[in-house]
Parts: structure tokens; C-alpha cells; sequence
């Protein structure tokens, strides 16, 4: 392996990128170091924009070809101290189509459509309190503040730390969750299994199934 792509892993670490991120951007350099089969550092930049003629041909959203673009930036402009190979790089404009809002009897009906317990009250708060599954999944029971009215969402959108609201609907209905299931502490999502909460894919088909049947 390439050093350039195990000094790029370390960096992402030492700059706190999330989990998913820092394997997205070594993904992409080690496409990157496949594609031209000779040490990154070494790469021109000519051979750089011709990577990115490349992947930005292959018909990919805006959103897929941003995050290359900025694994490329990292890696020549933090890890090789390389910035004037990558100065040419620009992000894709991005569309922002109107998001679908579901009425309340749609809501009710997909959180109906859900059987398992533990994955409806993770959807409820998803839906509740705006969190992502990611920091749905990562939640604690001493997360819940009910005196206060908030979650403690620790591990938020770049490991940062915030608070999300808590309604008295959303409180009463994780307390009888808990009641009902008792997952395993410290985790409020937990199998009684495994005493970890499911995978974000697992919530995702579970979602997705639900949506189906409602």
C-alpha cells in the first residue's frame, strides 16, 4: 500500500472526521493510486485533472462527486503538502429539489407499518427530534433530559456535540418503550442479543419496508 494512503488515514483521525467520511476519502485514494499504479505524491497535476474528468463523466450525483473532490483536496493539500496540484479543483453546483413532507395520517401510517419495537422508536425519533439514524443509533439513556426537555446528542454532524428538542409526546412514548423493552445500558437503542444498537443499513431497510406496506 501506498504510505501516502495510511498517513491520510491518520490525518482524518488526528482532524476527528467522522468514521464513514475517512473511509470514503481513502476509498477514493486508493482508487486514485490503482488508476495511475505509481505513488500519489508523484501524480501530476495534469494526471490529477484527468482523475477528475474522469469521475465526474461516470454520471454520479453532485452530492458523490463533492466528496471525492474533497478527499482529493485533503489528501494533496493536508497529508502530502501538495496545494498547488490541486488549486484547479472546483465542487459541482448542486440542485436542491423540494423535500417530500408526509401529513400526519402518513407518518402514522409508516410508523404503524413498523414491528419491531426497538426500530419504531428509533423512527419516532427520527422523526420527533430531527436526528440523524447516525445519531439516533448513538444515543444513551442518560441522553434522554426529560426534567429539561432535550436530548443530548453527543456525537453529532462532525463529532459535534448538540441538543435537540424533546416533546412531552416523544418523552412519554420513549418511557414506555424502555418500560416494554429494557434494552441493555448504556445504549438506548440495544439488543438484548448483542447489547449494541442495529446497523444504520438494518434501520434503513426497516424503514424502507414500512414505507411499502403503509
Amino acid at each position: 500500500m501506498d504510505q501516502s494512503i495510511k498517513q491520510l488515514g491518520q490525518d482524518l483521525a488526528l482532524a476527528s472526521y467522522a468514521k464513514g467520511t475517512r473511509s470514503k476519502y481513502l476509498r477514493t485514494a486508493e482508487h486514485l493510486s490503482n488508476r495511475f499504479a505509481r505513488p500519489l505524491a508523484d501524480l501530476t497535476r495534469e494526471e490529477l485533472r484527468q482523475y477528475v474528468e474522469e469521475i465526474a463523466a461516470r454520471g454520479k450525483s453532485a452530492s458523490w462527486v463533492t466528496t471525492e473532490i474533497c478527499a482529493l483536496s485533503f489528501l494533496y493539500r493536508k497529508t502530502l503538502g501538495q496545494p498547488e496540484r490541486v488549486s484547479f479543483l472546483s465542487y459541482p453546483r448542486r440542485t436542491r429539489p423540494l423535500p417530500i413532507v408526509l401529513s400526519l395520517d402518513e407518518v402514522g401510517a409508516l410508523l404503524g407499518a413498523i414491528r419491531v419495537a426497538r426500530y419504531q422508536a428509533i423512527a419516532m425519533v427520527l422523526y420527533g427530534a430531527g436526528l440523524r439514524i447516525s445519531e439516533a443509533l448513538a444515543l444513551e439513556v442518560a441522553d434522554i433530559d426529560g426534567a429539561r426537555g432535550v436530548i443530548r446528542v453527543r456525537h453529532g454532524k462532525g463529532n459535534k456535540a448538540r441538543e435537540a428538542k424533546l416533546s412531552p409526546t416523544l418523552y412519554t412514548w420513549l418511557r414506555q418503550y424502555w418500560a416494554r423493552e429494557r434494552p441493555p445500558q448504556p445504549y438506548l437503542f440495544a439488543s438484548r442479543r448483542t447489547a449494541k444498537p442495529p446497523m444504520p443499513e438494518s434501520v434503513r431497510a426497516a424503514l424502507a419496508d414500512a414505507a411499502k406496506k403503509a
